[in-house]
């Protein structure tokens, strides 16, 4: 059965003000789910890291990404913590094209999925899709088993992680974070606690279903899509092993970051506050009128044009948090940011 949400035959245009051109996505009518608003390391290679701490400037020795590097020019106390870092091969992502679906999950208490949440926040038709995965915590008691080995880390830890076997239940609370080799392997996600559990995931997958329908969302579960890929997206991306991200991110107020030239694939979910975006071509010095996107909201994904540097900047008037989902390709991790 076809995945439906993915419009492959759309391509990013560069306006004449130098600006990218936004894509149109297509949004699909919301099931059960509600309202329709990364990733996996292996088990042998695997590794996340999740700790809170203001920008730093780079190790010459740890992929940073381009967006945090950036951080690290400005003069303002932008708050930076990683939720997920992880780097894996082509042989671990799905063959062919592929997809990203960023997204939110809660579960209110005693509710629980058979499969992984990211179809679950498309459209109706939805099937099983191969790909690996992620999600961390924000929220709750969240306890998960499939049957698949899985990796957790826990929050505030440096080590690999614990493998977790199949079929074994795995417990995580806010600032955990869970792994998956096998996006389509079924078993049990569940909320054991007496509050909601909120999670925010992402999964690489591919755009062609299994052909397994998904069973009916139960139940006040709500699985939010935040934003997604579409093929055109990965024009720029080249094929080969993949670093990914999730960092949660703190801008005072007045505070801009860049101009920086993204590397890879860039979504952020504003929080609160506001934020403005702005591009600068190449051959310019003025940036273009920023695109204001506002609490609630998601950036869509823009893949990287050659020479064009961003700015992200919060409103003069308060700060904004920003859930940032990046993915780059591992040749990029050396490359020099542009200023």
């Amino acid at each position: 059965m076809p995945t439906s949400h993915y419009d492959q035959a759309r391509t990013h245009e560069v306006a004449p003000s130098g600006q990218p051109r936004l894509p149109h996505r297509r949004r699909c009518v919301p099931g059960q789910a509600g309202t329709v608003v990364f990733v996996l390391l292996s088990l042998i290679f695997g590794l996340v890291t999740t700790r809170a701490t203001t920008s730093e400037a780079p190790e010459a020795t740890r992929w940073v990404p381009a967006l945090v590097r950036a951080m690290a020019t400005t003069s303002s106390q932008v708050v930076d913590t990683p939720l997920i870092e992880a780097t894996f091969s082509l042989d671990e992502l799905p063959s062919g094209e592929k997809g990203v679906l960023y997204y939110r999950l809660t579960l209110p208490p005693g509710a629980h999925l058979p499969y992984l949440a990211g179809p679950y926040c498309g459209c109706h038709d939805e099937t099983v899709t191969k790909g690996v995965g992620a999600e961390v915590v924000q929220a709750g008691t969240y306890t998960v088993r499939l049957d698949v080995p899985v990796r957790v880390h826990r929050a505030g830890t440096t080590e690999l992680g614990e493998v977790i076997p199949s079929e074994m239940v795995a417990t995580l609370m806010a600032g955990d974070a869970v792994l998956y080799p096998d996006y389509a392997a079924s078993g049990d996600l569940r909320n054991t606690g007496d509050g909601p559990v909120t999670v925010i995931g992402v999964a690489i997958i591919a755009t062609a279903g299994s052909g397994t329908p998904l069973p009916p969302i139960p139940p006040g579960v709500d699985a939010m899509l935040l934003t997604e890929s579409i093929v055109s997206d990965w024009i720029g991306i080249p094929p080969g092993p993949l670093h990914v991200a999730v960092h949660q991110v703190t801008l005072p107020p007045e505070t801009q970051i860049g101009p920086y030239q993204p590397t890879g694939l860039q979504a952020l979910y504003v929080a609160s506050g506001a934020i403005r975006r702005s591009f600068v071509s190449p051959g310019d010095t003025a940036p273009s009128t920023p695109i204001v996107q506002q609490a609630g909201s998601t950036t869509d994904f823009v893949s990287p044009s050659n020479g064009v540097r961003e700015i992200l900047a919060s409103s003069d008037e308060q700060a904004a948090q920003v859930t940032v989902l990046i993915i780059e390709p591992v040749v990029s991790s050396t490359s020099t940011l542009a200023s």
